[in-house]
């Protein structure tokens, strides 16, 4: 309910939400644009009738790096595409890898065989790695797979190599 209350009051100035991201021209302007807070009615709750001493009631950076990366960049790019504007595409990709990687399983699953991302454009291709090529086990049609399984006799364990059941 608070993730609601602070989209209401992204929304509640009156103006385009897309028009105000169009004119954003990096990360820190949409960092700026999304890291709003609530009304003063959350400072003391969490859920709608029930009080907390002190909640934080503007959006934290990961949250709004996530949203960033998860919804605005996607939307950029899509736009940029139907648009035929190669500029809006290039900068959805340019906020896309100026962010830090995102912290979750996968990316962790890769950072232990050796993989590190240094940004959130990278984190999103291991995670479509994963989902795309991993998950069905297409090892040798994949440089990094068959890299990872050519340095399998360093790795401690099988499952090291992180392969979906």
């Amino acid at each position: 309910t608070l993730r609601i209350a602070q989209l209401a009051a992204l929304l509640a100035d009156g103006q385009g939400l897309f028009s105000r991201v169009l004119e954003c021209h990096d990360a820190s302007d949409l960092r700026s644009l999304l890291s709003v807070s609530a009304s003063g009615y959350w400072n003391t709750h969490y859920l709608f009738g029930k009080q907390v001493k002190n909640a934080s009631v503007k959006a934290g950076r990961q949250s709004v790096d996530l949203l960033i990366i998860n919804a605005i960049v996607p939307l950029l790019f899509h736009y940029g595409k139907m648009k035929q504007n190669d500029e809006r595409c290039e900068m959805a990709l340019d906020i896309l890898d100026s962010l830090p990687p995102e912290d979750n399983s996968i990316v962790r699953d890769f950072l232990a065989a050796g993989i590190r991302a240094d940004s959130a454009f990278t984190s999103q291709g291991l995670i479509d790695l994963r989902i795309s090529w991993c998950r069905y086990h297409k090892c040798l049609d994949c440089h990094i797979g068959s890299s990872l399984i050519a340095m399998g006799h360093n790795l401690r364990r099988s499952d090291s190599l992180f392969l979906e059941p």
